[in-house]
């Protein structure tokens, strides 16, 4: 109940992903503690061609994330949580000054989050998120990460379809990567099925 394990594929730069997320600890209604604290981490390796790459090593990157939760009624919860995302390489990108000149991204991203989800059945709820990045870059400043959503949950799956300014399924390409301005309308249509192991 503590422990959740997974792992995915993606075709944007056939990443292989693989992530854990564990409770560390747990509200509870009387003599507990008052919210819940858990811990995330995600490791992808991209799996294109290797002259992508100088070192194997350069394939990798990671996503941490502690998270810090409260249940403030039947029907009601909210998610604050702190994250660095971490490339062991970074790609050569143009500068808005010049194309022709190319400078690297910083390897490491700290971010805020924030979650918020409304139950309005007994197997649905309303979802919605919000991604603050913290790292000023030299170069490629990430937009932040906003989300709408609706998530339906069965005894075997949770399925959830939403309305995002992002498109990466793993979390450490939208934190450092996103672009897509909140104010420019560059809005994107997501869907996820997770299967539940009870």
């Amino acid at each position: 109940d503590k422990l959740q394990l997974g792992f995915g594929f993606t075709k944007e730069r056939k990443l292989w992903d693989f992530n854990a997320k564990y409770a560390l600890f747990q509200q509870a209604r009387e003599g507990g503690w008052p919210v819940s604290v858990t811990y995330l981490v995600y490791a992808a390796v991209d799996s294109r061609q290797k002259d992508n790459f100088l070192e194997s090593t350069d394939r990798w990157s990671y996503f941490h994330q502690l998270m810090i939760a409260r249940k403030l009624s039947d029907n009601f919860s909210l998610q604050a949580g702190l994250s660095i995302s971490h490339f062991n390489f970074q790609e050569q990108v143009p500068t808005e000054v010049d194309p022709n000149i190319t400078e690297k991204m910083n390897n490491d991203h700290l971010g805020l989050s924030f979650l918020g989800r409304y139950k309005i059945g007994s197997t649905a709820s309303i979802i919605a998120g919000y991604d603050l990045p913290l790292t000023d870059h030299d170069i490629n400043n990430p937009e932040p990460n906003l989300s709408f959503g609706i998530e339906l949950v069965s005894s075997s799956h949770a399925f959830q379809i939403f309305l995002s300014n992002y498109q990466s399924i793993v979390p450490q390409l939208n934190n450092m990567f996103n672009q897509n301005a909140l104010g420019d309308g560059q809005l994107l249509i997501g869907f996820n099925i997770t299967r539940l192991w009870n």
